[in-house]
Parts: structure tokens; sequence; C-alpha cells
């Protein structure tokens, strides 16, 4: 029973080995299916060679290259309008009706009419206002002042002469006082140096007498009188230093220098007072007398003979003024003689209306302006209307951005599409610059040849040849990061279980495009697939599958 139990567990471990390794094998060999499921499946193409071609469309509209406008000279009310813009006429068609006019309009236009006759000639009654006779007047008055002012200055030197005379001999008169005083400072100077020289010596003397007394007084064996001579020797010295007390004839050495110390400073104050005086006194009379007279009559005349040409200048401005003033009033009177002949016409055309209750169409073919309507009054300034002429060659008119337009030259052809209906074709004749968007939009004007209708919308195509490139490839193959623009290029890789395909980043730059396709140049290799749509987000380094 062991050994069946034992054969029976190797036989089942045996097929479970078998079983493990079938599966593997199994795994193994479909695993590059399996996982294929789960890639992101791509859509590739291969770049090509060739050449771009730039194709422009625009929407555009049929009219006429002859217009008609119709014009109406009254300001009447209109009544009903028949017509609108897009609309085709006939000549004799009723463009709009007019409401009946009152005799009153016509009265008022012509008592207007009168009021401008009157105008006018009170204007040509009145004279230009003319200013060149008051600048005349200054002008004389300016050269009055500026003789009255020569005179005032000849006065102001007399007068000037006459002070510097009198100057003159007050300096001279000074100098002698000079003289004098000088001579009286010497006189001082000489008496204060006497003094001073005996009042050294008094103090001397003054001081000796005093050490002597000194002397012997300290000395206990001198006899008294000697002390009494010393004495009366050191009182002598002393009142002839400082003089005899209560006797104002007998003053000291130093009363007496100190008086003529007194006499020398009076001396020299009165030296430096004449010195000044005559030191102002040449000032004076270098500066001139009187300047201050002589300064004004020249500031006066100078200010005179300064105004003479701005009054000369403002003359000449006044003649021209009124020279421009005349002609104004010329020209406001021709200009008022226009406006009345042009207000008479208007009158008279008024007047001729009358009973006139219909505007017609004079031309056959398609409104293209219209600037009437229902009770408005007619603005007689501007057409009333404009019809595009059925019988005249017709334009094609259209409008692209301008950068697109500077690819054209006068002379390309478009094709016109019309839908199913006509055919036509267009050639290039006139590019204007658009009214409304200037430098953003270019108006392009055709010559249009086939089966169209006046005010028939329709679309054109031009194509434009270009250059030759090696690489041409869709514009959804072109991818953008921030380090600029970029394709996706697969590559292949084959192994024993089938082959595997990653993406790789290769930058390129974009030399030319159009609506779908673009001209590239970048390192591709030639063959490479270039991923152009993805049903997952794909990178660089994305495993992939092609789509068949």
């Amino acid at each position: 029973m062991e050994q069946t139990a034992a054969t029976t567990k190797s036989r089942l471990l045996r097929r479970a080995t078998i079983f493990f390794f079938a599966g593997m094998a199994i795994l193994t060999l479909f695993s590059n299916t399996i996982v294929n499921y789960s890639l992101p499946r791509v859509q590739v193409k291969n770049f090509e060679s060739g050449m771009m071609f730039r194709q422009i469309q625009a929407e555009g509209t049929i009219s006429a290259q002859l217009k008609h406008t119709v014009n109406f000279g009254a300001p009447r009310i209109v009544d009903q309008v028949k017509v609108e813009v897009g609309s085709p006429v006939l000549v004799g068609d009723i463009i709009a009706t007019l409401k009946p006019t009152e005799g009153v309009e016509l009265l008022e236009m012509e008592m207007a009419l009168e009021n401008a006759e009157l105008a006018l000639a009170q204007m040509k009654r009145t004279p230009a206002s003319l200013s060149v006779p008051a600048m005349e007047k200054a002008v004389k008055a300016a050269q009055k002042a500026i003789e009255d002012a020569k005179e005032n200055l000849e006065d102001a030197k007399d007068a000037q002469y006459q002070a510097y005379v009198k100057l003159i001999k007050t300096e001279r008169g000074l100098e002698d006082d000079v003289e004098f005083a000088e001579e009286t400072l010497r006189i001082e100077e000489s008496d204060l140096n006497l003094v001073k020289a005996k009042n050294t010596t008094a103090e001397s003397l003054l001081a000796a007498a005093e050490a002597a007394l000194a002397a012997l007084q300290a000395d206990p064996n001198t006899e008294q009188s000697a002390i009494d001579l010393a004495q009366a020797t050191r009182d002598t010295a002393y009142e002839d230093v400082y003089g005899v007390d209560g006797d104002p004839d007998k003053p000291g050495t130093r009363q007496l220098l100190k008086t003529a110390q007194d006499n020398y400073d009076a001396a020299k104050d009165a030296l430096d007072t004449v010195k000044a005086s005559l030191k102002a006194a040449q000032q004076a009379s270098n500066e001139g007398a009187d300047d201050a007279g002589v300064i004004a009559a020249q500031e006066s005349l100078a200010d005179a003979e300064e105004a003479y040409p701005e009054r000369l200048q403002e003359l000449s401005d006044a003649k021209k003024s009124d020279a421009l003033a005349v002609k104004d009033r010329q020209t406001a009177i021709t200009k008022a003689e226009n406006d009345l002949e042009v207000q008479r016409a208007k009158f008279e055309q008024f007047k001729s209306t009358q009973g006139v209750n219909e505007i017609k169409a004079d031309y056959e073919g398609r409104i293209s302006k219209l600037t009437l309507a229902d009770g408005a009054t007619i603005n007689t300034a501007e057409a009333v209307a404009v019809i595009d002429d059925a019988q005249a060659r017709y334009d094609l008119r259209a409008t692209i951005p301008a950068e697109q337009a500077q690819t054209l030259v006068i002379g390309d052809r478009a094709d016109v599409s019309m839908g199913n209906i006509g055919w036509a074709q267009a050639i290039l004749r006139e590019i204007r610059e658009d009214k409304d968007q200037p430098g953003v939009v270019k108006q392009l004007v055709f010559d249009v040849e086939g089966e169209v209708a006046l005010g028939q919308q329709v679309s054109i195509n031009i194509y434009k040849q270009g250059r030759n490139y090696d690489m041409i490839v869709p514009n959804a193959a072109i991818r953008q990061d921030a380090s600029g623009s970029f394709v996706l290029a697969m590559r292949q890789k084959n192994g024993p279980l089938g082959s595997r395909y990653t993406l790789e980043r290769v930058s390129v730059t974009i030399l030319e495009s159009d609506s779908t396709r673009s001209a590239i140049s970048g390192t591709l290799d030639w063959g490479m697939p270039i991923v152009t749509a993805a049903n997952k987000p794909v990178e660089a380094g994305s495993r992939v599958l092609p789509t068949k």
C-alpha cells in the first residue's frame, strides 16, 4: 500500500512539472502578443521630398466695375423705400416715393435766400479793421522818445561836469588840510617823545632814591641826617614823577606824558579823519560826479532806442495783418457769394422738384448702396443710392491677412467656387490697403469672367508654387515643447519573439508650412517612420505598436 501511494504521488508530481513547463513555454511564445494588447497604437508615415504649394482661400463678393450714383437735390421727406441693398433694378424702376411738399418749405427757403443776400451786401459795405495808422503813430512817438532821451543825456552830462569841478575844488582843499594835520601830528609826536624821555628819567631817579632810602633805613648804624637827606631826595623825585598834590600848575612827568599822548592821539585821529575825507573825495572824483543822473539818462536812451525797432516791427506786422485782413475779408465775401450761389441753386432745384414725388433708377443693375429710410429727410450732400451697372465688367473683391498678401503679385489667377452652380475664373488686378484695418488686412480686387451675378457671394482659391524640399511631413507629425519643434520617430528592433517598436525624439526646424504639410530639416534617417497620431499619449522612449 505504501508503494502504491508513493507511485501515485510520483506520477502526480511528474504531471504537475510537465504542465508547469508547458505553461511557461506557451507564455513565453505568446508574451509579445499579450503585451501588444496594452501598447499605444500609433499611425506613422515616412517623410517625403517634393514641392510645397501654398493655398490662399478667401470669401468675396461680385460687384460691377462701373457704378452710377443716384442724387436728389432737395431735402425732401422719404415716404417709402421700394428697394434694398442687393435689389436688381431696371431703368425707370422706383427706388423710393416722397411725401408731397408744403408751400411753407419753399417760402422758408426763399426767405433764407433773401437774408443771405442782405448779409452779403452788409459784408461788402463793412470795411476791414486796420491797425496800421495806430502803429504809425507809435513809431513817431518812439522817434520822439529817442530825441528827448538824447537831450536829457546831454543835460545830465553838463550837470556831471559841474559837479566834477566842485569835487576837484573840495579835493584840493582837503589835501591842504591833510598837510596841516600831518605837520601837527609830527609836532605832537616830537613833544610826546620828549615827555617820554623825561618820564623815564624821573621814574629811574625815583626808583634809585627809594632804593637808597630803603638801604639806609635798613642799616642801624645809619645816621638820622643821612636818612633825612635820602628822604628829601626821594620826595623830590616823587614830585617830579607824580606832581605836587593840590597844585595843578606843577604836574608830574606821568601827567605830562598822558597829556602828550592824548594830544598825539587827537592829532592822529584828526589826520585819519581828513585823510578819509580826502580819499572819499578822490574816489568820488575818479568815479565821476552825479554818475547816477548820467546812467539813468543813458538807460532811458537805450530803452528808447530798443523800443524803436520793436515799433517798426509792429508796424511791419500790422501791414501784413492788415493785408491779411483785407484778403480774409475778400475771401469771406467770395465764400459768401459762392454759398449764396449754392443756396440759390438749391432753392431753384427744390422749386423744380415741386410735384416730383418719386426717385427712379436711370440705369439697369443692382443696388449696392442705399442711404434712404422711410420718414427720413434726404441728405443732399451724398448720393441717395449707388447702382452697379449690369452691362459693365464684373469685379470680385475679397480680403485676406496682410501676411498672406505678401506672397501675391498682380496677375495671379484664382479659382472661383460657387457651389455646384456655374463656373468662373479671376485674375488679380489690384492689392489695396484695408481702410478699417490698415497694415493688418489687405483687399484684393480681381477681374472676373464666368457665370456670375452681381452681389453673389463666392469662394476663391489661389495656389502659389513654392520650393523643393527634401523632407515634407504632415503638420500632425510636428510637436512642440520647451526646447522647440520635434517629431517622434519610430525605431524597429527584431528579436526571436517578434519586433519591438520604440519612439525617439528628433529635433527639427520648420522651413515652410501650409494648411496640411510642413517642410522641415533635421537628423532623420531615410525611411524612418514618423508618428502622426496615437490612441494614447506617447513620448520619447515609449514602446508602441504601429497600426496597419
